[in-house]
């Protein structure tokens, strides 16, 4: 979805994409659904927050934006899982071995 006008606020970008998507919607029942543009960009931020409260010990909660939208809510939470994950896999052993494939637990 393009938009005309670009805010420096990457949540506000997120949750107005969400929107239009899902006003394209109403306006066309058989348009194809964009909002995955969207979400994947709220799980990408989650993940982003994740890191950056792991390495600065800030406590970040979920952007007002996404907090009132379960969608986006549930994919910025996604995110913060899969950056929990990858942290987690990046301490295994079982993970971190010679083979190079995932451990049991974690594959």
């Amino acid at each position: 979805m393009t938009t005309t006008y670009k805010s420096t606020d990457p949540y506000l970008e997120a949750r107005g994409d969400f929107v239009l998507a899902k006003i394209a919607m109403i306006g066309d029942p058989n348009a194809e659904d964009m909002t995955y543009e969207a979400l994947i960009e709220a799980q990408v931020l989650g993940y982003r927050d994740a890191s950056v409260a792991h390495e600065t010990g800030e406590d970040i909660e979920c952007s007002p934006f996404f907090a009132d939208v379960p969608e986006l809510k549930r994919e910025w939470l996604d995110g913060w899982s899969r950056h929990d994950e990858m942290a987690e896999m990046a301490e295994c052993s079982g993970c971190n071995n010679s083979r190079g494939d995932p451990c049991p637990i974690h594959g």
